[in-house]
């Protein structure tokens, strides 16, 4: 029984803490960096393309070509991560000359807001017409397993002072794949959810201790 409890009491952990999302980091380019490693899998913008979409997302489409995260939407994507390790989304965007306004929200695994991620984006040369195309990386430590990319309204959004852009896509790929750790041949975990373990553990084992003085 004191055992049950304790794993009970572990699992609540890992979950709870888990909660707390992906650390990520973002850049910009003109074009894929050939150093981003393994195409995992690519996505356009039409409608079979995604997993699911919330609210009314304008241009998204069956065949379409792109859409535009307006007001009070999102968009995911999913994927299949055979391995743990360095992941890296690139998201192709395109927005007209006004581009000092224009924004993004993107999130891994959760559309909650306090896992999404404000981002203004970048442009060297933005097309008046929307022709010109640009990517955002982001780059993020993921486990094995299925995950989700969301697109999300940007913060602040207002179609005036911040406004959306086109998404023409988006690509995942493998930068760079766990170690193995040592003297064990299971799947290596990232030091995010290392430490989640650690926590973990440490609270069941409290839990065990106090069952134990109960008992």
């Amino acid at each position: 029984m004191k055992k049950i409890i304790a794993f009970i009491l572990c699992a609540i952990m890992l979950t709870a803490m888990a909660a707390l999302g992906v650390s990520a980091s973002v850049s910009f380019a003109e074009a894929i960096p050939g150093n981003v490693g393994t195409l995992v899998v690519e996505k356009g913008a039409a409608l079979e393309d995604i997993a699911e979409s919330y609210g009314t997302v304008p241009e998204l489409k069956s065949g379409g070509g792109h859409f535009c995260c307006k007001a009070d939407c999102w968009v995911r994507y999913e994927f299949n991560a055979e391995k743990a390790g360095t992941y890296t989304f690139a998201v192709q965007y395109a927005a007209p000359a006004n581009a000092d306004t224009r924004a993004i929200n993107y999130s891994i695994d959760s559309a909650e807001v306090k896992g999404q991620q404000y981002v203004k984006l970048d442009f060297t040369d933005p097309g008046s017409d929307y022709s010109t195309k640009w990517y955002m990386l982001v780059t993020a430590e993921l486990t094995a397993g299925t995950h989700s990319f969301y697109i999300l309204t940007p913060t602040g959004f207002d179609n005036s002072a911040v406004k959306s852009c086109n998404i023409h896509g988006l690509s995942v790929y493998l930068t760079k794949e766990a170690a193995p750790a040592k003297g064990t041949a299971t799947a290596p975990q990232t030091a995010d959810t290392a430490m989640l373990s650690v926590a973990a553990l440490a609270v069941s084992a409290a839990a065990v201790v106090a069952v134990k003085k109960r008992g």
